[in-house]
C-alpha cells in the first residue's frame, strides 16, 4: 500500500484517497462521536456515572472536545460533584471561548460552589456570546439576577 491511496479499513474493505494516519484520525472521531452519544442516551435517561464515563472516553479519543466537556460537566453537577464541574466548565470554555454554553456551565458550577461574582461573570459572558440562541436569553437573565442577588445580599 502506498502512503495515499487505498488504505486497509479495520473494519474491512479499504477507503480510497486517505492515509493510515487520516484514517486513524477518523477512526479515532467515530468512536469519539459514538461515545458522546452513548453518553447522551445515558444522561437522558438519568444515569449520570455511566454517562460520566462515556463522556471520559470520548474525551480520550478526541481530546479537546468542548462540547462533551460541557456535557460531563452537567452530569458531574446532577451528582453534586461541582468541583469537578466547575473543571469541566473551565476546560470547555479554554477548548471554545466563543459557545455560550461553556459559560453557562461555569456559572453553574460557580453558583453550586458559592462564587456568586464569579457566577454573575460568568452568565454575563454566556449572555454577550453570539451563538447563544435568543430562546435561552429570559433564563440567562433570571441566572444574571440571581447571582448577582446573592453576591450583593
Amino acid at each position: 500500500d502506498s502512503e495515499r491511496g487505498w488504505t486497509p479499513n479495520p473494519r474491512g474493505g479499504r477507503l480510497f484517497g486517505m492515509s493510515a494516519a487520516e484514517e486513524y484520525e477518523k477512526e479515532e472521531r467515530d468512536h469519539a462521536e459514538m461515545f458522546k452519544e452513548s453518553g447522551n442516551f445515558a444522561f437522558n435517561a438519568g444515569h449520570w456515572e455511566a454517562a460520566i464515563t462515556y463522556y471520559s472516553k470520548a474525551l480520550e479519543s478526541r481530546p479537546g472536545w468542548g462540547i462533551v466537556y460541557s456535557n460531563r460537566s452537567h452530569a458531574l453537577s446532577k451528582l453534586g460533584r461541582f468541583q469537578q464541574a466547575l473543571e469541566d466548565a473551565e476546560r470547555c470554555v479554554a477548548a471554545d471561548s466563543r459557545w455560550w454554553k461553556g459559560f453557562y456551565r461555569l456559572g453553574e458550577a460557580l453558583m453550586r460552589l458559592e462564587r456568586f461574582e464569579e457566577a454573575h461573570s460568568a452568565f454575563r459572558r454566556s449572555f454577550a456570546c453570539r451563538s447563544c440562541p435568543s430562546d435561552r436569553c429570559p433564563e440567562l437573565i433570571k441566572k444574571l439576577a440571581e447571582a448577582r442577588q446573592k453576591a450583593d445580599p
